[in-house]
């Protein structure tokens, strides 16, 4: 039976930062390095919320500031993450608290959206929150793959030298709706871990970052490849075709399979097609004003931030998948609010 606690909810002192790294730990099913959590707590997430019972920390959620691209503007985001409950709390409301609580401080500051990565997209689609971009996990048989380019273009560089991967980063964001800017330490994080066994080759137009460590049974796990020219993806499918030797397939995640059509290639991928990051509004004004769309409509929000709990015409995830064109089963009033012409469709590779 599942029972509703109160709970204080307030910013996590230091002196509780060690009880939040065994939060992690215990909810996120890996030992936690004390060191790295910490790490993780003071310089990744911008703010630290807890939920307290009786003076104990029962369950803590951040907050990590980034920029997120919609359609043609870079606005302020609040990601929700590192949420953890320690189980004698759990299925008492405690998320539903913290994550209310979160988004109404975000609000307070007229934050216009919030994204996460969610353990179960139900959850947070009860809270608000909808999908808004779907990926593909592209797994390649690499036969014959080394014929179609000049692996040679991409040039193995160490980890520590990521500022040279930063301008293709950006490049790239600037062609996908819903992406996001990746700060310095975010880099670090991704790259420079103690335990990552990562290996990084550099072209003029991407990169690709091969995840050693934890490839296994055969198949090559690249953590991240950004392609931002036909060039930089066909000298990158001959770069995956030359490590035949060690491995008998590629995976990676990609926001299009476009492209595997067009270089008959499509027969020679497995590929299933999974929900991404969810989103959705948190200063619905905030958003209207900087998208200069008139609020001609009101959010019913199931938490009772970005409007009322029990009436309106649009959720606050809805709305972000208004704006981005992610939904097309819209009825007439919704689609004036939609941008005229060409929308860049939602992918995000910022993990969190």
């Amino acid at each position: 039976m599942s029972v509703k606690t109160q709970y204080e909810i307030k910013a996590v002192p230091e002196t509780h930062l060690n009880k939040a790294v065994e939060l992690w730990s215990l909810a996120f099913n890996f030992p936690y390095n004390i060191d790295d959590g910490l790490n993780y707590a003071k310089e990744q997430l911008s703010h630290l919320f807890g939920a307290f019972h009786g003076g104990e920390l029962a369950a803590v959620a951040g907050i990590i500031n980034f920029q997120i691209k919609l359609n043609d503007q870079w606005l302020e985001c609040g990601g929700i993450a590192a949420i953890a409950t320690s189980p004698e709390y759990r299925r008492q409301n405690t998320v539903n608290q913290l994550v209310s609580y979160s988004l109404n401080y975000l609000n307070e500051q007229k934050i216009p959206i919030s994204t996460l990565w969610p353990f179960s997209y139900s959850f947070y689609e009860r809270m608000g929150w909808a999908n808004t971009n779907w990926q593909y996990q592209i797994e390649l048989d690499l036969q014959g793959l080394h014929k179609l380019g000049n692996s040679s273009n991409y040039k193995s560089i160490a980890l520590q030298d990521y500022h040279r991967l930063v301008d293709i980063h950006e490049r790239h964001c600037q062609e996908w709706n819903l992406s996001i800017k990746r700060n310095d330490t975010r880099w670090k994080r991704l790259l420079l871990q103690s335990d990552f066994g990562g290996k990084l080759f550099l072209h003029q137009d991407g990169y690709i970052l091969f995840d050693l460590k934890n490839s296994r049974d055969g198949i090559l796990n690249v953590k991240e490849w950004v392609h931002n020219s036909t060039n930089s993806l066909i000298d990158g499918l001959a770069l995956l075709g030359q490590m035949d030797s060690q491995f008998k397939k590629a995976t990676w995640v990609d926001g299009s399979i476009d492209y595997l059509d067009e270089l008959s290639l499509l027969d020679k991928a497995n590929i299933h097609l999974k929900p991404g990051m969810m989103s959705r509004v948190v200063s619905t004004n905030k958003l209207c004003n900087i998208l200069n769309i008139s609020q001609n409509f009101t959010v019913k929000d199931p938490l009772g931030i970005s409007g009322d709990k029990s009436k309106g015409d649009i959720g606050p995830g809805e709305l972000i998948q208004v704006l981005t064109k992610f939904s097309t089963n819209l009825s007439e009033r919704f689609i004036s609010l939609q941008p005229s012409g060409y929308v860049a469709k939602s992918f995000s590779r910022e993990r969190y």
